[in-house]
């Protein structure tokens, strides 16, 4: 394909918004017409927001089943394809797993990473929270899907020395909390 199909755009775009079963249906039309790695990834698509939709309806075994399809989907496809970023992709999942076994709720919605696209701002979750140097209120932008724990480095604004940002992500949404560099 010469870039990722319109019908998939739409329901990668339902499937952020939280709209499972719009989504199912999207991903199942272009699946239906595709083939080699573009279908494997569709089924995968499908089954994700069919997976999303059973954990929403409080129905988590199925959830679970479905998870565990999607995953056996994605291990087999190279690490982008059509567009979407299968190893970012494979991560979420392992993550909602793992959220799924422990209780959470649902997401209120999962986004695909897309091959040349950078997160804007208006992406991701802004967190307020104050420099662990100067003691500045700052605003640190993360994504609100991904790993259940993560850690990066990122200069503050006001002073530019560099925090070790620590983005928690639960049933609730992301936290975040700003180390010094030199704890």
């Amino acid at each position: 394909m010469a870039g990722p199909d319109p019908e998939m755009l739409t329901g990668a775009r339902l499937l952020a918004t939280g709209a499972w079963r719009a989504s199912h249906e999207a991903f199942e039309d272009v699946w239906r017409r595709s083939e080699g790695p573009d279908r494997e990834l569709m089924q995968a698509l499908a089954q994700l927001a069919a997976a999303l939709l059973k954990w929403n309806e409080g129905h988590p075994e199925p959830a679970g089943t479905l998870l565990g399809r999607v995953r056996r989907h994605l291990e087999v496809l190279p690490s982008q394809v059509d567009g979407v970023q299968v190893d970012l992709l494979e991560s979420t999942v392992q993550d909602l797993e793992e959220r799924l076994a422990q209780g959470g709720s649902a997401p209120a919605g999962v986004h695909l990473g897309f091959r040349g696209r950078q997160h804007t701002i208006a992406d991701r979750v802004p967190l307020g929270t104050l420099c662990p140097y100067c003691g500045e209120r700052v605003t640190v932008h993360v994504e609100p899907t991904g790993m259940s724990t993560e850690r990066y480095v990122e200069d503050c604004p006001v002073c530019c020395r560099p925090w070790t940002v620590r983005v928690e992500r639960g049933p609730s949404g992301p936290g975040v909390a700003l180390l010094r560099e030199d704890d």
